[in-house]
Order: C-alpha cells, then sequence, then structure tokens
C-alpha cells in the first residue's frame, strides 16, 4: 500500500495550511490592537475565556481542535499558548496600569481641591486682618488726643 498523496491533494492540503496559518497571524494582529484599543480588556472582564485555545480557533475561522493535529501540535500550538499568556499578562498589566494612573488623577483632584480650600480660606483670612486693621486705625484716630495749633 502507497502512502504518498496524488500532487493536487498534496497541494490543496499545503495551501489549506497556509491560509490557517495566515488566518492565525491575522487574528494575532487582530488580538494585539485590540489590546492597544482597551477592547481585549473589556472582554476578558466579561469573559475569562476569551483567549484560550478553543477560541482562538474559531475566531481564526478553524476548527476549534485545529491545534490538536498531529502536523501542529508539537510547532504551532505552544507558540500560540505563549502568545496567549502574553497577551493577558499585558492585558493585566494594563488594567494595572489604568487603575493606578486612575488613582494618581484622583489624588491630584484631591490635592487640587485642598489647594483650593487652604488658598479660599487664606484670601478669606486676609480679608478679615485687614478689615480689622482698618477698624483698629479708625478707633485709634478717634481716641487720640488731637493737637490743634491756635494761630498767633
Amino acid at each position: 500500500m502507497n502512502n504518498t498523496l496524488p500532487d493536487h491533494l498534496v497541494v490543496n492540503s499545503k495551501q489549506r495550511t497556509t491560509d490557517a496559518l495566515s488566518a492565525i497571524e491575522n487574528l494575532k494582529t487582530i488580538l494585539i490592537n485590540e489590546l492597544h484599543s482597551g477592547v481585549l480588556l473589556q472582554a476578558l472582564e466579561a469573559d475569562q475565556s476569551y483567549l484560550n485555545l478553543s477560541r482562538f480557533c474559531t475566531r481564526a475561522g478553524l476548527s476549534e481542535n485545529f491545534l490538536n493535529g498531529k502536523l501542529h501540535k508539537e510547532s504551532l500550538k505552544p507558540a500560540i499558548k505563549q502568545f496567549l499568556k502574553d497577551l493577558k499578562r499585558d492585558a493585566q498589566r494594563t488594567a494595572e496600569q489604568s487603575v493606578s494612573d486612575e488613582k494618581s488623577e484622583s489624588d491630584i483632584d484631591r490635592l487640587t481641591k485642598l489647594l483650593k480650600r487652604a488658598t479660599d480660606q487664606l484670601h478669606a483670612e486676609t480679608l478679615r486682618t485687614n478689615e480689622a486693621e482698618k477698624q483698629l486705625k479708625e478707633i485709634l484716630a478717634a481716641t487720640r488726643p488731637k493737637i490743634v495749633e491756635f494761630p498767633r
């Protein structure tokens, strides 16, 4: 029994593999763009299985068991697993960074409010001090003896 395939079947299988690999690369690019736009983080928050192997293959337009085939199981599957793991890690870092940015923004807002309140209080005290000095001058002027010069 001869195990070689006819040439047209070999060409067809190579073309299907090439198409599948290009679909995977396109999906990788899409996922990276989703990561940068923040869509990936929202999708992961909504559904933790958003970045698993079967959904990855399905989104690429392949069978969910595509990477379990003997041709790709040892070569492509570990690379895709690592890519998805790195993508999840980067999404988590982005989430942590956005939380720290929000925290720093809220700290800045809080400090700005404190500064505004302090300047308002300082302004009010300055006005009160000026008014008190004005009243003090009036009282002192009213109680001082006046020197009146008589004409000679």
